[in-house]
């Protein structure tokens, strides 16, 4: 049996090593995070957290963050020691290590170092601090001191026993290693002796002194062991290895004599998921026995092949692994290394910015470079060579662009700007655009090759067309846009189909199909059924597939064309991230390979029935999976006879086989790293508001407890899945809170929450790693955020306390306000009774007052006249009757004041009684202040002889039209005959009958009572003021109330002036002839001051004039502008238009037109740029001498003046 081993072992060494491309790591260093790049110690611990010991610090790594632990002189709780070179885990979540040659223990639930776990050594009866410390699987504590003995401690029943240094029993000597196997515990000695002492009776039950004879003479030596999980038992140090079979109790002789060929300084070893031995050694890399395979791996350094996957260095002082299939290496000087069969799908060969992939009839690639020529490379042993231009029978040039491989053997090699060469293996021929020559070359970029079933070479060039060569008789057939239907000279991919047709991609102008059959040309756009169109008419490769499908790539998108049912889909929807496509191939099981400006998708076809439409999944693979960090080339993709799919880009090539490719299937577990508040990370035992928030780590916890000024908080995770943890998704819901699963990024794994009301809540978290599996295991933290204290149960027994009280004071309250309502009816009662009283009594004075004010008017008006025409006695006389007149006026003004009065006794309790006094005829007659806001009147009272006399006068001159309105018959006359010296009057019994009259009158001003039957004063007003026909229209209301009074409670109806009667005849015609003015100046100044363009929008009227101002400056220069012309444009009747122009502006339409055109004319005068003449002519007068007469009447000056 033995010597059967032995000759598969010398077998096994005998074969070649395989490469060691085949182990491709990723890395952690000091500037992702580690404390120091010499690693003394790794592990993994149950919770999912690497632990990595280092020589100048222990760090805890999740994938994505470091928590560094280093010593801190004031803190007891922190590491003792930076130099941390062994560490194991215990079942009460602890872990053990070796910190500066003691052991210590951290403590993961509570997140802190005892530096002298004393309890422990007390429980095991270890008299003082040991040497070695080992956890078996059932969690039972074994400890060793060096030349006393060994100590065992039992965690669940408490019981110890220990295994004594004596004649006949341990050695005298340093433990260097123990491990266990079965019910026996293995330990090794520095003099080279091995023990089996039973586990539960502390017998030693074998003793075995093979390696003493190794080492007899060379003092103690440093081993080590390991046991793989075939009972094999590695021995190793500085001067080898040794193999112990445990099952057969025998010594593998050859083992060590094998390995000391190689030369080998051995510092660790262990064993991966698939029984792989490694072997890390000092200077020399890593040895991988693959037992199964039985073959040796020797994994070195070498950034010529491996780059940043290879090994970083060659001294390994640490390998570990960690269940999940991967294996920690950790280096003396460059950091931590890693390795998953899936941390890289894709392998790499560093061979420059590969444009185009062919394969050779050997089996060698052909690669087309950009600038490097054209690069024949062996896959198998790694063999390059090289063709470059140097002139005579080289290649033609080293912008090698398309490659093919024709059925006979040859190569095809289109280059860019040097034509077409044809390698035969031994020679290239030329073939290069000749300007003479109908049968040469089109153009020397020859961008995409392709050969039919007749072996005719087919060539697409850019700018020169579609060419066909025969290559037997070397005559060319040329298509272009000049002698057929193609549609661009620019060619940017060409494929022959097996319908008999060549597909053309054109760099601009979409895909176009020749029938070879008929020799007849179509665009694939009008070939389509149904109006789809093509993603983008910009192509970079078309691709037949084994189903007769034609794959577009386009700038953006990716698009299907079925030929047989003339049906277009857009694939680019699906591909929304990666747009631009840059080459297609198909593997062997019939999926596409697609490659993109930074990615490669996998595109799976499945078709249920024969004739229905197929469906699609999509797997998306980038940098992190191995593939070159730049854009791929486009067309730079082909699938080898063997079924690898080789892809071209700018460092090089990505080689892979599709049925190779490594899937992690391992579904990830989610651990919590650490939980914050306020964006600040909570430590384990620290009190947050007079409160401990986490009472042991946050994985441990059975729930986190909050105040309520403690919502905002947020938790993050990772998992122990560290293959490609970017790539890891988190799917999480907060229950209680959302019911819906939301997903996270493995970039940043966390979640954060504000404002939550108090309550119980659940985070739930799973992962799903970056090959879709998703972990079976969902992590749970419960976190609880307690209400204020007036939420609390306590609280709310208090406030039913308190709404009993409540209640029964409410009730006693309700009695007592039942009570009071009844006394306050009746004092209502009679309240009411006594203000109905005197609201009658108000009611009746102001009538009074209103029907004696009427006649009044009537007596005193024409009193005044006559006393200033009277003369003598007869001057007295009426002296006494318009004293006696003007007394009872006062009599009468106090009626409604009696009223007043009257009503405020009865309202005693809540306001003042307001005192009244009378005052003089002239102060009820002329209003103190501008009460309508559109008139300042001056306050004082008095106006003189001789104003009014001009006034009056001015009057007589321009007669406006008035129209009065009055129910009393005698008022009607009155004014009539007053007013008839300075006005046309017409006249209205009633508001109703005034409004009816409007339209067709369109008076200039309106004197009208306020109580009259129909329609009142006051409403009239409004009337007025909202249409835009009469809007512009002043309004005088006459009132038999104090005219302040009145003005106040009538604000909104728009009057312009109230007059108290009686009125005085004269004060009356002034206010008319007052408003008038000041109105048409009051718009004059508006239009006048700024240009229409300019001017602010106030009324309809001003509105109506902005429009006529803005539409003749448009028309400036037409001299036969008409008033008909500005009519239609503004939409009026020229009547209508001739009134409203000459009552706002006071100028017929002709004069308005004119004036306008003189303001401009002189503001060109003032420009001085034109001459007098030229402006009369641009300011649209036919006739200068015409503008010269108008100019100097409007002005005072010639133009020629006004000129200078």
């Amino acid at each position: 049996m033995k010597r059967h081993f032995f000759s598969l072992l010398i077998l096994l060494l005998s074969i070649a090593s395989l490469r060691a491309e085949e182990f491709m790591f990723k890395h952690i260093e000091v500037k992702d995070g580690l404390p120091n790049n010499s690693i003394t110690a790794i592990i993994k611990d149950s919770k999912g957290f690497m632990w990595i010991g280092t020589a100048s610090g222990l760090t805890r790594y999740d994938g994505h963050n470091f928590h560094v632990f280093r010593n801190q002189k004031n803190d007891t709780l922190s590491i003792p020691d930076n130099y941390v070179d062994f560490i194991i885990e215990d079942k009460d979540e602890n872990l053990w290590m070796r910190a500066g040659g003691e052991f210590v223990l951290y403590d993961l639930q509570m997140e802190r170092f005892v530096r002298h776990p004393n309890s422990y050594y007390k429980k095991a009866g270890v008299p003082d601090k040991p040497h070695y410390v080992y956890v078996d699987s059932e969690g039972d504590y074994w400890f060793y001191q060096n030349w006393n003995g060994c100590y065992y401690y039992h965690r669940k029943s408490g019981e110890a026993q220990n295994l004594m240094v004596a004649e006949d029993a341990l050695p005298g000597s340093a433990l260097r290693g123990m491990t266990e196997h079965g019910d026996e515990m293995i330990l090794l000695f520095d003099n080279g002796e091995m023990y089996g002492i039973d586990k539960y009776s502390m017998n030693i039950t074998w003793k075995d002194s093979y390696l003493v004879d190794g080492v007899a003479g060379r003092g103690a030596e440093e081993f080590a062991l390991f046991k793989d999980a075939e009972d094999w038992l590695w021995i190793y140090s500085a001067r080898g290895v040794w193999v112990y079979n445990l099952a057969t109790r025998a010594w593998m002789h050859d083992w060590n004599r094998r390995l000391a060929q190689r030369n080998a300084i051995v510092k660790a070893i262990a064993q991966d998921g698939e029984g792989r031995i490694w072997i890390g050694k000092d200077q020399d890399g890593i040895d991988v026995w693959d037992k199964q395979r039985a073959t040796f791996v020797a994994v070195a350094p070498d950034e010529e092949r491996g780059g940043e996957r290879g090994l970083q260095t060659g001294t390994i002082n640490v390998l570990y692994a960690d269940g999940s299939d991967m294996m920690w290496v950790g280096t003396n000087k460059k950091g931590v290394s890693y390795y998953h069969e899936s941390i890289y799908k894709f392998g790499i060969e560093l061979l420059g910015d590969v444009n185009s992939i062919e394969e050779g009839v050997d089996g060698c690639l052909w690669l087309g470079t950009n600038g490097g020529g054209l690069i024949r490379w062996n896959p198998a042993t790694g063999e390059k060579r090289t063709y470059t231009h140097s002139g005579g029978q080289s290649i033609a040039g080293d912008i090698v662009v398309s490659l093919l491989q024709a059925s006979d053997g040859k190569l095809w090699i289109g280059t860019y700007r040097d034509g077409l060469d044809c390698f035969d293996g031994t020679s290239f021929k030329h073939y290069r655009y000749q300007p003479n020559n109908p049968n040469s070359l089109a153009n020397n970029n020859v961008w995409s090759l392709a050969e039919d079933a007749e072996g005719n070479i087919w060539i697409g060039t850019l700018g020169g067309g579609l060419q066909c060569l025969d290559a037997k008789s070397g005559r060319f057939t040329t298509y272009n846009t000049q002698n057929s239907e193609l549609h661009s000279d620019y060619i940017a991919s060409i494929c022959y189909s097996k319908m008999g047709a060549i597909v053309v991609g054109t760099a601009s102008e979409g895909v176009s199909l020749l029938n070879l059959h008929n020799n007849t040309w179509a665009n694939l756009q009008d070939e389509v059924m149904g109006g789809a169109m093509l993603s983008n008419q910009h192509i970079n490769q078309v691709y037949e597939d084994s189903r007769g499908l034609i794959w577009v790539a386009t700038r953006d998108g990716l698009n299907l064309y079925d030929m047989q049912k003339k049906q277009l889909k857009q694939l680019y929807s699906s591909m929304a991230a990666e747009r631009f496509i840059s080459g297609i191939t198909e593997d062997a099981n019939g999926n596409m390979w697609v490659t993109t400006a930074r990615s490669v998708t996998n595109i799976i076809l499945s078709q249920p029935e024969k004739n229905e439409e197929y469906s699609f999944q999509y797997m998306t693979y980038d940098e992190k999976d191995g593939l070159q960090s730049s854009a791929f080339n486009h067309r730079a993709i082909k699938r080898l006879s063997t079924g690898e799919i080789v892809m071209g880009g700018l460092y090089g090539i990505n080689l892979f086989h599709p049925d190779r490719i490594n899937y992690n299937k391992r579904g990830p577990k989610v651990m919590f790293t650490d939980f914050r508040l306020f964006n600040q990370r909570v430590n384990v035992g620290a009190v947050y508001d007079g409160h401990v928030v986490l009472e042991r780590e946050v994985n441990s916890v059975d729930k986190v407890r909050l105040s309520y000024k403690q919502n905002i908080f947020g938790v993050n995770f990772a998992s122990d899945c560290y293959t490609l943890p970017d790539k890891i998704k988190y799917v999480y819901k907060l229950e209680g809170f959302n019911d819906n699963w939301m997903t996270l990024s493995g970039e940043g794994a966390r979640v954060t929450y504000t404002n939550l009301s108090p309550g119980s809540y659940e985070l739930v978290v799973k992962a799903i790693n970056s090959d879709e599996i998703a972990g079976t295991e969902i992590s749970r933290l419960k976190i609880e955020i307690r209400p204020p204290f007036w939420e609390t149960t306590w609280a709310y027994i208090l406030y039913a306390l308190c709404g009993i009280g409540l209640l029964y004071g409410g009730v006693l309250a309700v009695k007592l306000r039942e009570q009071n309502r009844y006394k306050m009816r009746q004092w209502q009662e009679n309240m009411k009774s006594r203000e109905d009283v005197a609201q009658m009594k108000f009611r009746l004075f102001t009538d009074i007052s209103n029907e004696l004010r009427t006649p009044l008017t009537l007596i005193i008006a024409p009193l005044e006249g006559m006393i200033r025409t009277a003369v003598g006695k007869q001057h007295e006389q009426l002296g006494m009757i318009h004293r006696n007149a003007m007394n009872l006026l006062n009599l009468i003004n106090q009626l409604p004041d009696f009223g007043n009065e009257a009503q405020a006794d009865n309202h005693a309790m809540e306001q003042t009684v307001k005192e009244t006094a009378s005052k003089q005829l002239f102060e009820d007659l002329m209003p103190k202040k501008d009460v309508s806001g559109t008139m300042p009147l001056a306050e004082e009272d008095e106006v003189t002889d001789e104003e009014m006399a001009q006034e009056l006068e001015k009057a007589k001159k321009n007669k406006p039209l008035a129209l009065v309105v009055d129910d009393n018959e005698d008022i009607l006359s009155f004014l009539q005959e007053s007013l008839s010296l300075y006005f046309r009057v017409v006249t209205a019994s009633n508001g109703y009958e005034a409004w009816r009259m409007m339209p067709s009158v369109l008076p200039d001003i309106v004197v009208s009572d306020v109580l009259m039957p129909q329609m009142d004063g006051n409403e009239l007003c409004r009337w007025i003021k909202c249409d835009s026909r009469t809007e512009h229209i002043p309004v005088i209301l006459l009132t038999a109330k104090n005219v302040d009074e009145k003005a106040e409670e009538n604000q909104p109806n728009g009057a312009d002036v109230y007059m108290a009667k009686p009125f005085n005849v004269e004060v009356l015609v002034l206010r008319m002839r007052k408003l008038l003015d000041y109105a048409a100046q009051k718009l004059e100044n508006r239009i006048t001051q700024s240009d229409a363009s300019e001017t602010k929008i106030t009324s309809m009227d001003e509105q109506l004039v902005v429009a006529a101002w803005k539409y003749v400056e448009e028309n400036m220069a037409r001299t036969d502008l008409s008033v008909e012309d500005l009519s239609q444009a503004l939409d009026m009747e020229r009547v209508v238009l001739y009134k409203k122009l000459l009552q706002i502006t006071g100028k017929t339409p002709i004069e308005f037109i004119r004036n306008i055109r003189l303001k401009h004319a002189a503001q060109m005068l003032r420009e001085g740029q034109h001459s007098v003449t030229e402006v009369a002519y641009l300011a649209g007068f036919n006739n200068p001498k015409y503008f010269i007469n108008y100019f100097k009447e409007e002005f005072g000056v010639s133009p020629a003046e006004f000129k200078i």
